[in-house]
């Protein structure tokens, strides 16, 4: 991991764009010798690995940062399933149960907001995000629900911020959840 000194992470990026570079040309040289199981695997193992690592911290920087980025990333999707340059992608994407980047940033603040609600967040963690049932004392259905406090956002960097997408992903992943009951009964019997 390449951290410069004003935090931006473009050297991170950078290095990152390399290394997936460097993976698309095997991804076109050996597609016609794996079928799409070993395909993923070959994703996972060269490709995922590396955008995973630390998504947390970089995954928030501007979409302009990360263009090129996700397009090699799009270029990897559409040779592992043979797809054409103007395909569209959210289909291929779909079909083959992957992620994009921006997604895969998504998936690990929702990580992170796990483990906040379960109550053992990450040691550096522990005083960023505040429950609204600690900000006040109403029962909303935001704060029964287990809402985290939203911090306002003034520009587009502080709406990629940890601080402000961790509360709106957790409450984007939380509402839906609420929607089946079988889930919540099973938990209202577990806690009895």
């Amino acid at each position: 991991m390449y951290i410069d000194d004003k935090l931006t992470w473009s050297d991170h990026i950078t290095n990152l764009e390399k290394t997936i570079s460097r993976s698309v040309g095997i991804f076109f040289r050996i597609r016609h010798y794996l079928n799409e199981r070993a395909f993923k695997s070959l994703y996972f193992s060269i490709v995922y690995c590396h955008l995973q690592q630390a998504v947390g911290a970089w995954g928030g920087v501007g979409k302009t940062s990360l263009r090129r980025l996700n397009a090699l990333h799009n270029i990897i999707i559409r040779a592992m399933t043979y797809s054409s340059f103007r395909s569209k992608l959210d289909p291929l994407y779909k079909h083959l149960n992957l992620l994009k980047v921006d997604d895969i940033y998504k998936l690990e603040i929702g990580k992170i907001m796990h483990k906040m609600h379960a109550g053992n967040p990450p040691d550096n963690f522990k005083q960023f995000f505040t429950p609204l049932n600690q900000i006040h004392s109403y029962a909303t259905r935001s704060a029964t629900r287990g809402a985290f406090f939203w911090q306002a956002a003034e520009n587009k960097y502080g709406k990629r911020s940890l601080k402000h997408l961790g509360p709106k992903i957790w409450d984007c992943i939380v509402l839906p959840c609420m929607s089946f009951p079988h889930l919540h009964s099973k938990n209202v019997t577990e806690t009895a």
